[in-house]
């Protein structure tokens, strides 16, 4: 009756039990709702909340977040460790994944850096989730439109 499947207003629902902090967090765009219902998952609300902060200020993938639950669910969690990896080595330069890290928690949403063929030449990828954090990253770059 109201226009969706039978599971996305379930998901949607599950997602009202959460902490405040993380119905926050995914208002404010800066946890997706697959990594929210990943964190549903978890029984402790603290550590869902811990892992929701960690998730949107490190700029964590659903997949890296899905990972931090089933390591949590083992008794294994470490709160202090780096994120979870997702089965592959980064090979990329140190120095890349140290700008990406810096920027990505400055401007509070994951942020890619690619070095170009030239040297000297590159791309960053800025990501966002809703439009409200599209314009909060535009006036913190001091971009200004018309």
């Amino acid at each position: 009756r109201v226009g969706l499947d039978r599971s996305s207003v379930t998901n949607a629902l599950r997602l009202l039990h959460l902490h405040e902090s993380m119905q926050q967090l995914v208002r404010d765009g800066l946890l997706s709702l697959g990594q929210a219902k990943a964190l549903a998952g978890l029984a402790d609300r603290d550590l869902q909340a811990v892992l929701a902060k960690r998730a949107a200020a490190e700029g964590w993938s659903v997949r890296q977040v899905e990972a931090a639950v089933r390591k949590a669910g083992d008794g294994a969690a470490d709160t202090g460790s780096k994120a979870p990896t997702t089965g592959r080595a980064d090979s990329r330069p140190a120095l890349l994944r140290d700008l990406e890290e810096q920027i990505g928690r400055q401007l509070q949403t994951k942020v890619r850096v690619r070095s170009g063929r030239k040297k000297g030449t590159g791309s960053i990828t800025i990501e966002f989730y809703s439009l409200d954090q599209f314009d909060s990253l535009l006036a913190r770059l001091g971009v200004e439109t018309e």
